[in-house]
């Protein structure tokens, strides 16, 4: 067996599960505002991630408003599905083999859980508890690891 399946995923309980549900009702209606806002705060903490996109990464560009909303969606799949995630597992493999082939490292990931943690700190405020981030954390950590398994 390849390392790739033996991969040590972290896991959610009930409860995160069911904050991580809860938070995501509070930002899903605005999917493209969301994803904007997270690409600066991205732009903010990593400037030099400006230069692996092929295209403008101002807000007010087309292509970005199209990745961010992308970017929220896939984060909306993971939402759907923190019961049965294996049925995302093959397609956030994909996503990762994808931005492998774009030279994407995996390493840029860490930035955009960043910018995902900061992001949704800012727009749930008072209701983003330390309970809240460590969920948040870890949903990103596994969605971040299975598009790793797609870059080997």
């Amino acid at each position: 067996m390849d390392s790739v399946e033996t991969q040590s995923y972290p896991t959610l309980t009930t409860e995160q599960k069911n904050i991580i549900r809860e938070n995501w009702r509070d930002v899903e209606d605005n999917l493209p505002e969301v994803g904007l806002y997270m690409f600066s705060k991205l732009f903010t903490i990593s400037p030099d991630l400006r230069q692996v996109f092929p295209f403008d990464t101002t807000t007010d560009n087309v292509r970005l408003r199209m990745h961010a909303t992308g970017v929220m969606k896939t984060v909306g799949k993971a939402v759907q599905n923190l019961d049965e995630f294996d049925e995302l597992k093959s397609s956030l493999k994909n996503l990762g083999q994808f931005h492998q082939k774009k030279n994407i490292k995996y390493e840029y990931f860490q930035a955009v859980g960043q910018a995902l943690i900061a992001t949704l700190s800012d727009k749930l405020q008072e209701h983003f508890t330390s309970e809240v981030h460590q969920a948040w954390s870890t949903v990103f950590e596994i969605i971040a690891l299975t598009m790793k398994s797609g870059m080997n």
